[in-house]
């Protein structure tokens, strides 16, 4: 018979523990798998029971303002129906009765109680989109003063409003707060935040101001211009003095407008737009020549508003008060301008930005020639640069 050494039997012992143990944790990693399924399991039934208890009282709500509704239009009926009928009784009485009849006391009525105004739900989708939301927000921020909502009301009113993703991430957010005993949000400014945290990325700011710094006018309106400013600002939660909002509103104007309005006098930053405005609608006009519209025999008619005009004669102030159609080609290119008459010697029309014409990237694609040959009726015009001007000249 073979005989075992001390030393062999301890290593079996060591090694039969080890399995022993390995088998404990296999089966506790087991048990705590199915507990976290069934976890799981259980949140989504929560969820989704309450997702239904929230569709419930919506429905239960849109019932009871239905019969609000119904109630409100059978008391009105029946008002009148009791009125119309005290009116046939009492003239009735009067016929019977003669001259011995003495009308009845007038009684008054109390005004009925005017009840709360309805408010309008504005819905709200829950997609991952920044500019969509922020101007949601401010849309239902609006509603919440002008119907004068209550603090207690806004929540509710507000995740009513919620539909589809919205109110997925709502009911999630309810019972996580639950489950981690965590009190419920009973204040706008409470959802308000949890709403910024979930739509409004941590580089928006960042990003914004990015864009605010690179702003140029270009091919926007001055009104325009202003207007994405003032917004880049009131989302980044920017406050300045109007000193520096003017200087930053200068810096990114074109400069046809800039160069002009720096020279002008301005009370505060409203003053200066409107300057600017002034400035671009010269910069935007069109002018032909006197002679070349009688020379050509257009057909004129009045100016719907007519203005002074001195920069482009040394006679002095002109005033401004016909306007012509005019249709002209370049190689391929078509197109028709409103011009304004005025009398010029140098040139026969002065075209202003070609922003303002039909087909913008057609005509700019032509200007990149030195000149070229304009053809208005049978005539033949050469057209070249002047500074952000179009100068046309007969040949």
């Amino acid at each position: 018979m073979e005989d075992f050494s001390p030393h062999q039997s301890d290593s079996d012992a060591s090694t039969y523990k080890d399995f022993s143990k390995v088998a404990h944790d296999l089966k506790s990693l087991k048990l705590w798998r199915e507990q976290e399924a069934k976890q799981k399991l259980k949140e989504k039934i929560e969820r989704e029971a309450q997702l239904a208890i929230l569709e419930k009282e919506i429905r239960i709500l849109k019932q009871k303002e239905e019969n609000l509704h119904k109630k409100h239009r059978c008391r009105h009926g029946s008002y009148q129906s009791q009125s119309s009928t005290l009116g046939v009784s009492i003239h009735e009485d009067s016929l019977a009765l003669g001259d011995h009849y003495q009308p009845p006391s007038r009684r008054t009525h109390r005004a009925p109680k005017v009840r709360e105004s309805k408010v309008d739900r504005l819905y709200f989708h829950g997609k991952d989109d920044v500019e969509g939301y922020l101007d949601w927000e401010m849309n239902i921020e609006q509603i919440f003063v002008f119907h004068q909502v209550s603090e207690e009301r806004k929540v509710s009113l507000t995740t009513l409003s919620f539909q589809s993703h919205a109110m997925y991430w709502w009911t999630s957010l309810v019972t996580d707060r639950r489950l981690h005993n965590e009190p419920p949000i009973q204040y706008w400014n409470e959802l308000r935040s949890a709403l910024r945290r979930r739509h409004i990325p941590s580089y928006y700011t960042r990003e914004l101001m990015n864009k605010l710094q690179r702003l140029q006018q270009r091919h926007m309106s001055v009104e325009e211009y202003r207007q994405t400013m003032e917004l880049y600002m009131m989302r980044a939660g920017i406050r300045e003095e109007e000193n520096i909002t003017i200087a930053r509103f200068l810096s990114g104007l074109n400069l046809e407008i800039r160069d002009k309005v720096e020279l002008l006098p301005y009370r505060d930053l409203n003053d200066l737009v409107q300057l600017c405005i002034k400035v671009e609608q010269q910069v935007l006009r069109n002018f032909c020549s006197t002679r070349m519209v009688d020379k050509l025999g257009l057909t004129t008619t009045s100016h719907p508003k007519p203005y002074q005009l001195h920069w482009l004669n040394d006679d002095g102030d002109m005033v401004v008060h016909q306007q012509v159609e005019v249709e002209f080609s370049i190689e391929n290119y078509k197109d028709k301008v409103t011009c304004d008459v005025v009398p010029m010697e140098a040139y026969h029309i002065l075209l202003g930005r070609p922003c303002n014409l039909t087909n913008k990237q057609n005509m700019m694609a032509l200007l990149t020639k030195s000149f070229s040959l304009i053809r208005v009726k049978s005539l033949y015009f050469i057209l070249s640069h002047l500074n952000k001007w179009l100068r046309i000249k007969y040949k």
